[in-house]
């Protein structure tokens, strides 16, 4: 242990790169369960609707996902949980959040697991089976929020002062990490959640119908199908989240150039590369959409995949945001 810790020291670029990968691999991972039952169930739906096969059996596969994706997470966060242990000087709220977070999490997961079990009586009756998919969404989406609150009080906690279980302290944290005022940068983040569930329940589940090919021999053209609507629906998400991208940094650009007219074209300059790169994912999803044989393009779609995830980072500060 000693001897990582000098050669971590000694590597600074390491210890980021670990950092990041820290956060963005577990954010990617929830952001895609909170959304995997919503897409099985609208899958569920489409093949009732449009009476295609492919379509149920691609609910079954991604709920299978939501089942992986669901319990991964939450033996995960318990050995972090227990290897983490809650700094003293942290308040007692955060680890309070932390282990209400767990919980909802092993709740969001139940819910998914009888999702997955009760696939074939429950396929009988489709109603019961769409309720049951976005019954486990919206548990798992629960679970996310959770997630987001917990991140932002232990990045922040520091500035919480120690007053154990008050109701000021309670009222302070609640005003100040929960419900921030006059947070453009966190409340825009809210903003791109919903999007974001959706592009990465979506793009994982692809890269899941990718590997499933030989565990699940449907014919080529099944897997040919339901990727390449995995990768629209991941397409038309991320089409929204950059649509927001706009609107936010033209508003922002117009406050600037109140502030400081004469440097707003550098800052202009600057967010323009940033659309042009966060439009790389979409187009990679597209591409993939559009093929006649999507099954080739399993490159493509962890190209898109990557891409979006450096999403997560400026995601991650923006929600952490004082």
């Amino acid at each position: 242990m000693k001897a990582i810790q000098e050669f971590l020291a000694a590597w600074p670029a390491v210890w980021t790169a670990l950092e990041t990968l820290c956060i963005l691999i577990p954010m990617a991972a929830l952001l895609a369960y909170s959304g995997i039952g919503f897409v099985s169930a609208l899958a569920g739906i489409l093949a009732r609707a449009r009476g295609r096969a492919s379509f149920d059996k691609c609910a079954r596969q991604l709920a299978l996902l939501g089942f992986v994706l669901g319990w991964t997470l939450l033996i995960g966060s318990r050995i972090w949980l227990f290897l983490a242990r809650m700094d003293a000087g942290k308040p007692a709220a955060c680890a309070w959040m932390a282990e209400a977070c767990w919980f909802l999490l092993a709740g969001s997961v139940l819910v998914t697991s009888l999702y997955y079990a009760l696939w074939k009586p429950v396929s009988k009756h489709p109603a019961a089976a769409a309720v049951l998919g976005i019954s486990a969404g919206l548990a798992a989406c629960a679970a996310l929020v959770a997630a987001l609150a917990t991140a932002r009080c232990h990045v922040l906690g520091p500035q919480i002062p120690l007053a154990g279980g008050t109701p000021e302290t309670a009222a302070l944290l609640l005003k100040n990490f929960l419900m921030p005022e006059n947070n453009m940068a966190f409340w825009n983040a809210l903003w791109y959640t919903p999007a974001l569930i959706a592009a990465f329940s979506a793009g994982i589940g692809s890269l899941w119908l990718f590997a499933c090919r030989r565990r699940d021999d449907f014919g080529r053209d099944h897997y040919n199908a339901m990727i390449a609507w995995c990768a629209r629906l991941s397409r038309n998400a991320w089409g929204l989240l950059w649509m927001l991208l706009l609107v936010f940094d033209i508003f922002r650009l117009r406050l600037s150039s109140l502030d400081i007219p004469d440097d707003i074209w550098p800052g202009i300059a600057t967010e323009t590369a940033y659309l042009l790169y966060w439009a790389i994912p979409a187009l990679l999803w597209t591409f993939v959409g559009r093929s006649a044989a999507p099954l080739r393009h399993g490159a493509t779609l962890l190209a898109a995949l990557c891409a979006a995830g450096t999403f997560l980072v400026p995601y991650y500060l923006e929600i952490c945001a004082i």
